[in-house]
């Protein structure tokens, strides 16, 4: 009995394992990177000795400059009348209205109305969970 070997067939690699497993790394790469946003101005946060940092699934961050300017997550509010940034806030809003919260990072030289005017909008807007960010000061 003769077994016939073929020895002219050519050895392949199959490179289709190869290309799933480095398409599986990019789309990884791709969902676990954070993009870094930029807020469009500096804020200097007030002081404070005891701070808790926030848990919040649902966080809008609105940003207030010394000059009294507004960001909400990173991008500036053209028009910061109440209303416009009631409709603002409503909209970053990705689930319901009651279940977002708002993490305030206001400059520490802000007019004190400022902060109370933004308050009153989110609480009109129907958010009820306002706080207000601050840098942790370490006790003596």
């Amino acid at each position: 009995m003769r077994f016939g070997h073929n020895k002219n067939k050519e050895t392949e690699i199959n490179l289709t394992p190869l290309i799933d497993v480095v398409f599986l790394l990019l789309v990884f790469f791709m969902v676990s990177t954070k993009f870094v946003s930029d807020n469009s101005f500096n804020v200097d946060l007030p002081l404070a000795v005891e701070g808790d940092g926030s848990s919040q699934q649902n966080l809008l961050v609105v940003s207030v400059s010394s000059e009294g300017r507004l960001s909400l997550n990173g991008k500036k509010v053209i028009d910061s009348s109440k209303k416009d940034l009631g409709k603002a806030l409503k909209d970053a809003c990705l689930v319901s209205v009651e279940d977002c919260a708002i993490s305030l990072n206001a400059d520490g030289a802000v007019d004190y109305q400022r902060i109370v005017d933004i308050m009153d909008v989110a609480r009109l807007s129907g958010i009820r969970k306002v706080e207000l960010a601050t840098k942790t000061m370490a006790q003596d």
